[in-house]
């Protein structure tokens, strides 16, 4: 019983870092990197 409910709480959190920790990631870097190629032009 414990060991399923450390899978559970594992799977939660790793659920809820993919969503909104690694998305805000990267639109902050698509926001970051979007002057940089303006400039190239």
């Amino acid at each position: 019983r414990d060991f399923t409910f450390a899978l559970l709480v594992g799977t939660v959190a790793g659920t809820y870092s993919t969503i909104y920790i690694a998305c805000t990631s990267v639109l902050l870097f698509e926001k970051m990197r979007i002057p940089k190629l303006a400039r190239k032009k």
